[in-house]
């Protein structure tokens, strides 16, 4: 499941005698730090409530941390930086289509984005702002008039 900013997440309580196996830091780490296979490992977790919590190595390594976080600290969706699709500045390809043409230039995003956001970016040739689609990690679809 993906939350409105596109991060994957599990958002479920884990209570009473159940038990899960949640994603937790195997040292402590920083604010600003980037999180390894080394960082995390899964532990058993009993009789505690929360929400926005991985299972899946896969669905963090990579992320960078939003605050400094201590060994055996459960790691949360909130402790973690948004992983853009699209970053301001990146360069990304925009793409016209009108009927069966199909015309693409490069251009520059305007704003971070996740995929289906509608955004602005600069066309590199042109100079001018155009508006569409986030339809990949380096694909904008123009909105046609």
């Amino acid at each position: 499941m993906r939350n409105r900013l596109g991060q994957k997440v599990v958002s479920q309580e884990v209570k009473g005698p159940e038990k899960s196996f949640l994603l937790v830091l195997s040292k402590s780490l920083q604010k600003g730090e980037v999180l390894s296979e080394e960082d995390i490992r899964l532990k058993q977790i009993t009789h505690q409530k929360y929400s926005g919590y991985f299972t899946k190595a896969s669905d963090v390594v990579g992320r960078t941390l939003k605050k400094t976080l201590s060994v055996d600290q459960v790691l949360l969706s909130r402790h973690l930086e948004i992983d853009w699709d699209i970053r301001k500045g990146q360069k990304l390809i925009i793409q016209s289509i009108v009927g069966p043409v199909t015309i693409e230039n490069s251009g520059v995003a305007r704003v971070d984005a996740q995929i289906g956001e509608l955004i602005k970016a600069e066309n590199e040739q042109s100079g001018k702002i155009v508006e569409g689609i986030v339809v990949s990690r380096k694909k904008l679809r123009v909105l046609t008039k």
